[in-house]
């Protein structure tokens, strides 16, 4: 066994680390390719065929141990994780966040000639596995990457390295980082008039129902409205919980872009489509994240995109325009384009909802859709995507036309009728308080006021949902 690496190279950088050591790490063939450099087309086939389907704008260095340069064998290095693929061997993936320790050993292997070969094993123990790794000294120097791996745990220890390299959506985030998600979207609200109204309130209760907020959940979202109408909440301090508990690597930036697009989305129920310049406290979020105007641009037309298909404005061969334009425009902008459907479409389905109402279709092994939206834009999986899926699962193309709109309505109302659902909840909780404070009317007579105008509004919600939903049965009736 070998002594570990030095620890003077551990107050480096870790992005540093990395540059350092892939150059090292690599065997006998091979090319690395250092993060902005790396041909796209190879990026593409490693993480396809190897990486995990992580997100490329993670990936620090790539080495390409291919014989005709395509890129589907070698290995990939994140800040949180290494993921390995040799010659006729399994992927192979090393998590960072779950490593604890690492050996090496040599083994003598008799063979016919008079040299016996030696073989060089990894011992790896995360926390969820142990497992081991046969190196190929053509594509891997065995030692270098023992003492890289050395390093990392001790980084690890630190809290140096990330948690993953996808972009997680915001519902699979935790509770604390949703709530304040939630909370922020009602502070933008409240601070311009300091009441929700009725259509305000379903938009809020939507995307509850998106992000799968329980019953303890919306409760504690119930408590937080009243509380800001009465003290003074600070909005820096809602964004700053929730940055704090987002996963290292997880797509940080991209929840800021999310956060933006569910205040435009509430702020054009509430107002109607004006344009998300008008609006004060879009303003100040994209001036705190530093979004700019072409950026905002694209947020917005992600939205309206969304809206025309729950009015069935469009047929198919215009929203797989509209993704594909979006795509290319997020994309020379710099916004991920999974960043506009962290927390779902704004037509009311969740993130996971459309992946694996994809799957359901058929769709999830044409694509390799995960649960997880891991950088492959919803919006283009439900543009292009669903475009050759659809083609494939029906025959005739009167069927086509209508196929993928009429799939997102239907499960638009769904979603819609389980938001109705949960409001109904909410109301029931609302009259129990009222009937515990009737009981002492004489003392409560503010109180049952103010429960009243609140159960009023949850009421109007639910009114507003239905007539939502009453709009989506008339597009699907028009469309039959």
């Amino acid at each position: 066994m070998n002594t570990k690496a030095d620890k003077s190279e551990q107050t480096s950088d870790f992005e540093d680390i990395i540059f350092k050591y892939s150059t090292r790490i690599k065997g006998e063939i091979g090319t690395v390719y250092f993060k902005n450099e790396i041909p796209e087309k190879k990026l593409d086939n490693a993480i396809k065929n190897y990486g995990d389907d992580i997100d490329a704008a993670n990936v620090i260095t790539l080495n390409d141990s291919t014989l005709f340069g395509n890129g589907k064998e070698g290995f990939i290095i994140t800040k949180a994780g290494f993921y390995y693929k040799a010659s006729f061997e399994k992927p192979v993936k090393i998590n960072f966040s779950k490593l604890l320790d690492v050996d090496i050993e040599e083994n003598r292997v008799p063979g016919k000639s008079k040299s016996d070969k030696i073989e060089t094993e990894l011992y790896i123990n995360q926390t969820d596995q142990t497992f081991t790794i046969k190196i190929n000294s053509s594509h891997i120097n065995e030692q270098e990457l023992y003492e890289f791996l050395c390093i990392v745990i001790d980084l690890n220890a630190e809290g140096k390295v990330d948690e993953t390299d996808k972009i997680v959506i915001l519902e699979d985030m935790p509770q604390d980082v949703k709530l304040n998600y939630l909370k922020a979207i009602i502070h933008c609200i409240l601070s311009d008039n300091n009441e929700i109204d009725a259509s305000s309130l379903s938009e809020i209760q939507t995307l509850m129902t998106q992000l799968n907020f329980d019953a303890e959940l919306r409760q504690e979202v119930r408590s937080f409205i009243a509380e800001m109408k009465e003290t003074a909440v600070y909005i820096e301090e809602l964004l700053e919980n929730m940055e704090q508990g987002v996963p290292k690597g997880s797509g940080e930036d991209a929840l800021k872009v999310s956060l933006v697009k569910d205040v435009i989305r509430v702020n054009r129920v509430r107002f109607g489509s004006y344009s998300a310049y008008e609006f004060r406290n879009i303003l100040e979020l994209t001036n705190r994240y530093n979004i700019d105007d072409e950026q905002l641009g694209v947020i917005e037309q992600g939205i309206i995109n969304d809206e025309k298909i729950m009015r069935g404005e469009v047929e198919d061969d215009q929203i797989i325009n509209n993704a594909k334009e979006l795509s290319s425009k997020a994309s020379a902008v710099g916004i991920p384009i999974a960043a506009i459907y962290m927390s779902g479409s704004v037509a009311g389905l969740s993130a996971a909802g459309l992946t694996s109402g994809l799957a359901a279709l058929g769709l999830g092994g044409i694509l390799g859709l995960s649960s997880m939206v891991t950088g492959i834009g919803v919006v283009v999986i439900a543009g292009v995507g669903v475009y050759k899926g659809v083609k494939w699962v029906t025959s005739g193309s009167e069927r086509s036309k209508t196929q993928k709109r009429e799939f997102f309505i239907q499960e638009i109302i769904k979603n819609n009728q389980k938001t109705i659902n949960n409001l109904a909840e909410d109301v029931n909780y609302f009259a129990e308080q009222v009937v515990d404070v009737t009981e002492q009317a004489e003392l409560n007579k503010q109180k049952l006021h103010k429960l009243g105008r609140e159960l009023t509004v949850f009421s109007q919600a639910i009114k507003t949902l239905q007539a939502k939903g009453v709009d989506l049965e008339e597009v699907l009736q028009r469309d039959g």
